[in-house]
């Protein structure tokens, strides 16, 4: 395995690692919602939201979920991947854990080459 594969996977593992930790945080945060909203409709309709995987390759999927993202201007978008400081002119954080909000919805866009089946 060349060293930008094997780095990839290392950056890959804790990305999810950090998604974890995030989750469980996420799980303590809907518990104190004090606003009425339900949980459903903060999944339908987030005020924040994590894109892990955020990338500016052209044709990759973590750019079209970014780009898309940004049309809506209610919501605030935090780009999250290990390799890039930032994805279509915004800031990228490292991890999720990184994101300075709490985000509503977190979107997981891995390469296709790190889902098991894909070459």
């Amino acid at each position: 395995m060349d060293k930008t594969k094997a780095m990839a996977k290392i950056a890959h593992r804790k990305m999810f690692e950090a998604l974890q930790d995030k989750q469980d945080a996420a799980k303590i945060k809907l518990a104190e919602l004090k606003n009425g909203e339900s949980h459903i409709q903060k999944i339908f309709n987030p005020a924040t939201i994590a894109l892990i995987g955020a990338t500016e390759k052209r044709g990759a999927v973590g750019r079209t979920i970014l780009e898309n993202l940004l049309r809506s201007k209610e919501r605030k978008i935090f780009p999250v991947n290990l390799l890039m400081k930032t994805a279509l002119d915004m800031k990228s954080h490292f991890t999720s854990a990184s994101v300075p909000n709490h985000v509503n919805l977190a979107v997981v866009a891995p390469l296709a080459r790190s889902v098991s089946g894909n070459a």
